[in-house]
């Protein structure tokens, strides 16, 4: 269909924040699926690295290096953040933070 447009929209629960990625019609799709991959790939390798729930997710670039960095909220209540290179899917660097109370 000539003029649609994709998008993806991507929610942070814990801020009440919205983002959204338009992708052209032609390659979106693809493009969108390759990195709906990626990111599954990413977030099973913190989620092995620390257990819990993953609560937001960025893509930054560090030194050079993209890396995903996901907010982990582990089953104690502690937050964490999981750095996972984002072209090898391998964990860099493991965060620890103060302890939070999870409302559930």
């Amino acid at each position: 269909m000539q003029g649609d447009t994709l998008h993806k929209v991507i929610v942070d629960a814990r801020k009440g924040a919205v983002d959204t990625i338009i992708v052209e019609p032609q390659q979106g799709r693809t493009l969108l699926q390759a990195r709906q991959i990626a990111q599954a790939r990413a977030e099973a390798a913190a989620l092995a690295a620390v257990q819990g729930e993953i609560i937001r997710w960025k893509l930054k670039k560090s030194e050079g290096v993209w890396f995903y960095k996901f907010r982990v909220a582990t089953p104690k209540g502690k937050l964490k953040d999981v750095f996972v290179e984002k072209n090898s899917f391998e964990v860099k660097r493991v965060r620890k933070h103060e302890e939070v109370e999870l409302e559930h």
